[in-house]
């Protein structure tokens, strides 16, 4: 017995000695080689439990510089944090896509997280956690922003429908080689919206016999006319980017409406764009054969249209082409856009107005804006009132408008102008894209 009270004293003075060092650099407990019997090693053991440790547990510090940080959507994108700490620690995260540059160390350090691109519509968020000995876990919240260039569209053959009713088309992304990328035929009640359309040998829509078609914030490019209705009612192209339609004349349009009749009809607030070289556009909005209401004129308001070319009859926008009647041409925005910028062909209750048309000289350009029937058809009520033009023809000279005195009395021709100050710059170098971010930012 004494044997033994001897042993187990000389272990407890060591423990409580090594208690008292110092912890400045705290380790986690090594475990202690006792060569006493069972009885003095458990009485050791409960001795440096309640006084080395406790100590080192109060002694031990972690802290984290944040608790939340944001990493951006692209390839490779890093964020970081400081670990401020005397203590042995680990450093775990949640999520594959994203990488650590340290799992273990001790005392301070940088942290810095990786993130692979994120290529969802969505944002992603990921939690970092740090754990050090005796001490409260610290975690970090890192989220990652959505993709900027995700596609919001899913891929789809090209659509035919005919004699169908209340739908919607949305979200699809539709080539042909071969024809039309959507065409409806006999249908109403139809919204096609949010889709990106071509190439396409035909156009992005064609429409033939409908009613009630609402067309809006779809993107089309390298198609052989956007959107045509071809006998129709209460057609609606809104919002839509346009870009490099191929034609062959008789097509090329942004927009033609042959043959729509009666009210809720609009061509408002599309962005077209033609590069010369890579299109063959004739007129950008072509209205042929239509007419709205005394109370519902077509509306052609609000479009930003800029090239035209090479052809030498097509040009910006066509009124009253074969006749026509109750349109109003308003506020549009037209840059470089042909052989002429705007005209009313024949018809009646035609106004055209508040409208800026610019062109520098160029071999097909033409005219600005003019007022000439060109049909054997009674033209009257026409009113052109309020347009700004600077427009060069191909000779070099100005040529901003034209009234050829064959449509009756022309209202406001006299409040047209010049305007020095209407350029190419009326319009941004960079028009397209809306189409896409709206449709990007609806699906969300």
């Amino acid at each position: 017995m004494n044997k033994i009270n001897t042993s187990t004293t000389s272990i407890v003075f060591s423990i409580l000695s090594l208690s008292c060092s110092s912890v400045e650099n705290i380790d986690p407990p090594k475990t202690m080689d006792v060569s006493a019997d069972s009885i003095a090693y458990f009485i050791a053991d409960s001795i440096a439990d309640s006084t080395g440790i406790q100590l080192a547990r109060r002694r031990a510090t972690l802290t984290i510089s944040t608790s939340a940080l944001n990493i951006a959507a692209k390839q490779a994108n890093t964020a970081s944090f400081n670990i401020s700490s005397n203590t042995r620690w680990t450093v775990k995260n949640d999520q594959p896509w994203l990488t650590v540059s340290k799992a273990t160390g001790s005392k301070n350090a940088e942290i810095t997280l990786t993130a692979a691109p994120n290529t969802l519509k969505a944002p992603r968020s990921a939690v970092i956690t740090v754990s050090g000995y005796y001490t409260t876990d610290q975690k970090v919240t890192i989220t990652q922003a959505a993709a900027t260039n995700a596609s919001p569209y899913t891929l789809s053959t090209p659509i035919v429908y005919e004699g169908k009713k209340d739908m919607t088309i949305s979200y699809l992304e539709i080539t042909n080689p071969r024809g039309h990328c959507i065409k409806l035929v006999n249908c109403s009640n139809i919204t096609i919206q949010y889709c990106k359309l071509g190439p396409s040998k035909g156009e992005g829509v064609f429409l033939y016999k409908c009613t009630n078609i609402t067309v809006r914030d779809c993107s089309m490019e390298y198609v052989e006319s956007g959107v045509v209705a071809d006998v129709g009612s209460a057609i609606k192209v809104l919002y839509n980017d346009i870009k490099n339609v191929q034609g062959p004349m008789p097509r090329g349009q942004l927009v033609q409406f042959g043959n729509v009749n009666g009210a809720g009809s609009s061509i408002s607030y599309n962005v077209g764009e033609n590069i010369l070289g890579q299109s063959h556009p004739e007129d950008a909005i072509s209205l042929y054969k239509s007419n709205g209401t005394a109370g519902s004129p077509i509306q052609v308001v609000g479009n930003k249209i800029r090239g035209g070319g090479p052809s030498g009859s097509g040009g910006g926008i066509m009124s009253g082409d074969m006749g026509g009647s109750y349109v109003l041409v308003k506020d549009n925005i037209l840059v470089n856009p042909g052989q002429y910028g705007l005209t009313v062909a024949s018809g009646h209750d035609i106004t055209i107005t508040n409208n800026k048309i610019y062109s520098q000289k160029l071999p097909f350009s033409n005219i600005g804006l003019s007022a000439y029937k060109q049909y054997n058809i009674p033209t009257y009520n026409i009113t052109i009132s309020n347009n700004a033009v600077n427009f060069t023809n191909n000779k070099g000279v100005l040529n901003n408008m034209w009234n050829a005195k064959n449509c009756g009395t022309v209202t406001g021709w006299s409040t047209n102008r010049h305007d020095s100050n209407v350029t190419a710059s009326v319009l941004p170098t960079v028009m397209l894209g809306g189409a896409l971010q709206r449709a990007s930012a609806s699906k969300k």
